[in-house]
């Protein structure tokens, strides 16, 4: 809930719980709110939310395989010499550029926008 990491911040423990870990079990960012859309789930009254975050990449580790090692890429992370992972699902698929961090002290979310999809 978008609200509730606003008050709290983000849980990297909780990373995949609900989704896929193409790249690790971690922290998810898009350049796209088309690509946010898409993990994003109405509330009571069918209003979406999505968070708007400024993100710290740091030294970030580019990849645009089709099925990358998720243990290698985390380890890299949290271990090495890289802060965070740039999965290019756009030269990969055709698809969106994903931001993946395996620390909350690197994301700062700003902004909840709250909206109704009109179709």
């Amino acid at each position: 809930n978008a609200k509730k990491i606003m008050q709290s911040d983000f849980r990297v423990g909780c990373a995949g719980a609900n989704t896929g870990t193409l790249y690790g079990k971690g922290l998810y960012f898009a350049e796209s709110i088309t690509k946010a859309d898409e993990y994003a789930k109405p509330d009571e009254k069918g209003n979406y939310a999505v968070l708007l975050c400024r993100v710290l990449g740091g030294h970030v580790l580019y990849t645009d395989e089709l099925e990358p090692d998720p243990e290698v890429l985390v380890q890299q992370c949290i271990s090495g010499p890289y802060d965070c992972v740039l999965g290019d699902r756009e030269k990969a698929r055709g698809t969106y550029r994903e931001f993946v961090l395996f620390d909350s002290e690197d994301v700062y979310p700003e902004y909840v926008i709250e909206y109704k999809r009109k179709y």
